[in-house]
């Protein structure tokens, strides 16, 4: 994939989500905050029209694509800090094809859970 590496212009930290130390005072549980883990430059993937078309209808037409030098420590389960705003990892499409390899990383924006 050819990309202009100055695209690359935000932080994007990855991590999980662990206990906190606030405890939420109708159930009794502690409140979940984010950790990070490691951070990256990345940017924001615009989709082309097609590809929106083709993602509408479907379980990712909520999402969003961030794009990342490639790394192998990202997976799945992760959540990811972009631009202010905390999202899940959906997948991951990864090129180490090259020396210069991009991820390119479908995201949703988490929402918390109440219960």
């Amino acid at each position: 994939m050819q990309l202009k590496a100055n695209r690359l212009n935000k932080r994007a930290e990855f991590g999980e989500m662990v206990a906190g130390d606030e405890v939420n005072p109708n159930t009794g549980d502690s409140i979940d905050v984010f950790q990070a883990s490691f951070s990256r430059y990345a940017g924001r993937y615009s989709r082309s029209f097609s590809q929106q078309v083709e993602v509408a209808g479907t379980t990712l037409e909520d999402t969003s694509v961030i794009v990342i030098r490639h790394t192998d420590k990202i997976n799945d389960q992760m959540k990811v800090k972009f631009d202010g705003d905390l999202y899940s990892v959906v997948s991951i499409s990864s090129d180490d094809s090259t020396a210069v390899s991009y991820d390119l990383v479908t995201v949703r924006k988490y929402v918390v859970t109440h219960g």
